[in-house]
């Protein structure tokens, strides 16, 4: 039985994910509407199901790679799950690390949306700016810091099957399923207040010696 997958998630107008060469060993998985039961009217929230609890989907695998639909493998993926599943079970990129947009704040990061929403002429926000700003005011009143590091979600390495990692992203679904969909507000938080121990990946989450983003972008929402 093989242990290890890699998956993405496609909900929504999007062009064919072409399925990636991975290495022995390895299985591929694609959630789309074409294969899997869509419980809600919002395609975001479709996909994120699927990205956020690994564990519901793929009991009998060890490890899982959860990959965005516009992300290509470029590098050894057996190296980095050695390298960053050794003594966490639970690893992301780090969004400090990004060449374009560097944050390390959940603060910054519903700042930075609800700024890209403002300044579009059609005022197009990623998500409703009522929702973010109740969440933001909820985790200060519980007294979650600032400057407390923030992941990037298009990649992320898991024992999914581990009671803490279990634990966390079902708290993480919770906060994404009745809050914002905006999955990166709320992992930083969640991994607070469970205490979790994740790891942070090297590297510009877009572009590094492991994954690239596809340059021929999708159409639909994750």
């Amino acid at each position: 039985m093989n242990k290890k997958i890699l998956y993405t998630t496609v909900f929504g107008n999007y062009d064919d994910v072409i399925e990636p060469k991975l290495p022995n060993g390895w299985d591929w998985k694609c959630f789309s509407e074409e294969n899997s039961l869509s419980l809600y009217t919002d395609n975001n929230r479709n996909a994120k199901r699927f990205k956020v609890l690994p564990h519901r989907y793929f009991q009998d695998y060890e490890y899982s790679i959860f990959i965005d639909g516009n992300m290509l493998v470029v590098g050894n993926i057996d190296e980095l799950v050695e390298k960053y599943l050794s003594d966490s079970n639970v690893a992301f990129f780090d969004h400090s690390q990004n060449q374009l947009d560097p944050r390390s704040c959940i603060y910054d990061e519903y700042n930075a949306i609800i700024q890209l929403g403002s300044d579009d002429p059609n005022k197009n926000y990623k998500d409703n700016p009522t929702i973010m700003r109740t969440q933001m005011e909820r985790y200060q009143k519980e007294g979650y810091p600032p400057q407390n590091g923030l992941i990037t979600g298009m990649v992320i390495l898991r024992r999914h099957n581990e009671k803490d990692c279990i634990k966390v992203m079902e708290h993480w679904w919770t906060e994404i399923k009745y809050g914002s969909k905006r999955d990166q507000l709320s992992f930083n938080y969640v991994a607070w207040k469970n205490k979790l121990k994740f790891s942070y990946m090297d590297g510009d989450s877009r572009n590094n010696q492991y994954f690239t983003r596809d340059t021929n972008p999708h159409k639909g929402s994750k």
